[in-house]
């Protein structure tokens, strides 16, 4: 389990010619835009076997991403793999039955932005001051010398503004404006792009915020309001 700096992640990547991505269970959009960003990557770095997994499959949020059907469940795979890159988590316990997958692969590179006491790759890149793991292929792409294509950048803007609550959350810093600035320079459509991340909600979604809502009770302080929804909800 050895940390590592940018360039011996990018020469990680350099040295291996078939790739297992994956993510957490439950993936949200940093995790799906980060894999399928490096997806991307790895293409333009002239690599070709790649096999992307998770366990949940893609929410149906994200199923629009350029390179979705690229996305695989563990079961619907089967290899062998020079490198597993385990993205947006440091723990085999959290990426579900693409654990399985692991036994099949040389080796394993984490690409993460929380800390973990014992990450379980045998290399870990891991930097907290990142806002979302989709910085950290935005920052590969550079040191890697490779132009990013307006797919990947599609990928790369979901995980890193969802990631960031539309760059609302603390987390937001000086450097996901200047990540974000790079990827709008390919032309990616922001508009489209927040409103299908924020703006559609399923009609089984509003059914469930409106029993919230309707169960909702103000303080008398007016300071805080609580609310629940039931099993029956």
């Amino acid at each position: 389990m050895t940390a590592i700096d940018q360039k011996t992640a990018v020469d990680r990547l350099r040295e291996a010619n078939s790739f297992l991505l994956t993510t957490h269970e439950h993936p949200d959009g940093d995790a799906i835009g980060t894999m399928l960003g490096l997806r991307g990557l790895l293409l333009a770095m002239g690599k070709r076997d790649i096999v992307c997994v998770s366990h949940d499959g893609v929410p149906r949020l994200y199923d629009w991403l350029p390179g979705r059907d690229a996305v695989k469940k563990p079961a619907e795979v089967s290899g062998r793999w020079d490198l597993a890159v385990i993205v947006d988590v440091a723990q085999i316990e959290r990426i579900g039955d693409a654990a399985k997958l692991l036994a099949s692969c040389g080796k394993v590179l984490v690409l993460d932005h929380h800390l973990e006491t014992s990450p379980c790759g045998d290399y870990n890149f891991i930097v907290a001051t990142y806002s979302a793991a989709a910085e950290i292929i935005i920052d590969l792409h550079e040191a890697a010398g490779v132009a990013m294509t307006k797919d990947t950048a599609t990928c790369l803007y979901v995980g890193l503004t969802t990631d960031t609550g539309g760059f609302r959350f603390a987390n937001t810093n000086s450097g996901s404006h200047r990540r974000a600035a790079a990827l709008l320079e390919t032309g990616i459509n922001v508009s489209d792009i927040s409103t299908r991340a924020f703006d559609v909600l399923p009609k089984q979604k509003l059914g469930l915020l409106r029993c919230a809502l309707d169960h909702m009770e103000v303080s008398a302080s007016r300071a805080f309001a609580h609310t629940w929804i039931s099993s029956e909800d």
